[in-house]
Parts: structure tokens; sequence; C-alpha cells
């Protein structure tokens, strides 16, 4: 709670939060504007492809339980883990590959096939952190036309240790969809560890959006504008803005703290 007396700290309180609400859902709306690649409203589901859709055409492979666990590149160094599909290119702007163990100096592509130019092999470049594939943004690409009639992805380098792939998801990614994508990242569980105590955040190991910088953004620009209009006519002082912007702080920092707790209680 923050501590202030009278009309004039009740009012400091109320526009702290009010500045606090708008400053992040103006971050979450700036985030979204770079972040959406297709249509903000779709009604357009994603369409999941498993392991046991897919096919090695380079390579060894074997299906798994629910991986397919690529154990030996093929000629030239290439995998090569194809797909039949049927969908429009219009109603998806995201192709995310699910994998992990994939080695972080292998050269990785996503590739397709489209009805528009059926003979064109298609190539965008997957990039790898932490030993999986981030999602592509293909609706950009002047070759996502048409009706996608296959996908495929390209490993090229050694395996020190099998590959192993889940599936491929191709999403609309629109606003209501990303923003859960953010959430699920922010809520999964993070594996203990041996240092956990001391470096557990929650939330996934790649997070597009980190929840800590979204709070921080927020508490900054509700800040400055909170000490903008105090000094543009009311009788605040600047203890008391202060006193403000630290209460926003120790929010963010709740918030944070139990999230925290929440991963540790899993």
């Amino acid at each position: 709670m923050i501590p202030s007396s009278g009309a004039n700290g009740a009012r400091l309180r109320r526009a702290a939060v009010l500045f606090f609400l708008l400053a992040f859902a103006g971050c979450t709306l700036v985030y979204l504007a770079f972040a959406i690649h297709g249509r903000w409203v779709s009604k357009i589901s994603d369409r999941s492809y498993g392991a046991r859709d897919l096919s090695i055409s380079r390579g060894t492979a074997s299906v798994q339980a629910d991986e397919l666990v690529v154990t030996q590149s093929g000629e030239g160094g290439d995998s090569v883990i194809s797909l039949s599909t049927d969908l429009r290119a219009a109603d998806f702007s995201v192709v995310d590959w699910i994998a992990i163990d994939v080695p972080e100096s292998a050269q990785v592509a996503l590739l397709w096939h489209t009805d528009y130019e059926p003979t064109r092999v298609n190539r965008s470049t997957v990039r790898i952190v932490s030993g999986r594939l981030l999602p592509v943004a293909v609706s950009t690409d002047p070759h996502w036309i048409g009706k996608i009639t296959g996908l495929a992805l390209v490993v090229h380098g050694p395996l020190p240790e099998p590959l192993r792939v889940r599936g491929v998801i191709v999403k609309p990614a629109d606003a209501v969809e990303t923003m859960r994508d953010r959430i699920r990242e922010w809520t999964a569980l993070e594996p203990w560890t041996g240092t956990s105590i001391n470096a557990v955040t929650g939330g996934a190991d790649i997070q597009f959006l980190p929840l800590p910088l979204l709070l921080i953004a927020a508490v900054v620009i509700a800040g400055g504008a909170l000490a903008w209009r105090a000094r543009r006519g009311w009788r605040a002082t600047a203890p008391s803005v202060a006193v403000a912007v630290g209460g926003l702080f120790l929010f963010a920092w709740f918030v944070l703290d139990a999230r925290w707790a929440f991963n540790l209680s899993r």
C-alpha cells in the first residue's frame, strides 16, 4: 500500500495504478505490432502434425514413442524430414518445428512446395537457440502463396547426438493466439537444477517476451507519466511520487515472486 494522506494521496494512488495498467497494455500492443505477421484476428485453428506424420527423405531415423529420432545424417551431411500438407498459405503465418538436441553448429532451413509454383523449392532459414528451433514467420515471404502442398526441415551438419523431432505446428498466429503462447511460456514449468535457488525465474527456456522485461517497462513508463503529471499541476511532492513508483515496483516484484513460488511448488 502506498502511504499518503488526503485527496491528493488517493488521487496519486489511483493514477499510479491507472498509468501502470495503461503502460502494460501499451507495451503489449507494441510487442504485438512487431510480433504478428499475419491477421490480428483469425478464425483458423492451428494445424499440428506429429512424429508419425513425418518421413525421413535423407538420413536414418525411427519413430520412438511420440518422436522421430534421427540418428545419422544422409549423403552430403543433410538430414531431411518432410510431410505432405494441404494448407491455404493466406490462413497461416508461422511454421513451428518442435525439435530438441539440434546441434548449434548445424545449418537448418524450412522448405516448402506450393501449387502456385509446383517446381520451385522455397527456403527459409531456421534459427537455433539452446538446441531448439525458433518459429519461422513465413507470411512475409513472397513465395508463401497459394496452397502449401508440402513442408520439410533440412538439417545440414553432423549429429553428435540423436536429433529428436516431435512434429510441426502451422499457426495463423493472430493476436489472441500470440498472447496465449506468451502466457504459456511465462507459466511453463522450469525444472529444478542445482542452481535453482539462485536462478529459477519460472517459465519456458525460450521466451519471446520475458515477463520481467514487460513489467519493468510498464513500471518505468508509468513512473515517468506519474512524475510528468505531478509537475503539471498536481500538489504532489517528489517523495510521494517516489513512494508511488516504489509501490508499483514492489507489485511487479510480487508478481514475479509469485510465479517463482508457483514454479517451485510444482
